[in-house]
């Protein structure tokens, strides 16, 4: 089999796809329309991945306040979860989740 065979073969297949090529400093470039030399290395562009935000909440049940144990993105997610009043997200837990 050729050398970039495969990689041809998704690129025609999947219009969305974005080619790189390997650069002699290391770091992968576009190239929109590639010629597919032997001595190039080529991959399909990794997708970005969708990062977002979580929180801890604080919560308030029988007159009491505390901080839940899970993390969520939404007040309305944390009260589905926790079956009480939902007070305010917690600033400081912030944590970054990949999706």
């Amino acid at each position: 089999m050729r050398k970039h065979a495969e990689l041809i073969k998704q690129w025609a297949e999947d219009e969305t796809l974005e080619i790189e090529c390997l650069q002699t400093s290391g770091e992968w470039y576009p190239v929109p329309n590639p010629y597919w030399n032997i001595s190039v290395e080529y991959r399909i562009k990794p997708k970005a991945k969708n990062n977002f935000e979580m929180w801890q909440w604080a919560l308030m049940d029988d007159g009491k306040t505390f901080a839940g144990l899970h993390y969520f993105a939404t007040k309305k997610e944390a009260e589905e979860y926790y079956h009480c009043r939902v007070v305010c997200r917690i600033e400081g837990s912030r944590i970054e989740v990949e999706e």
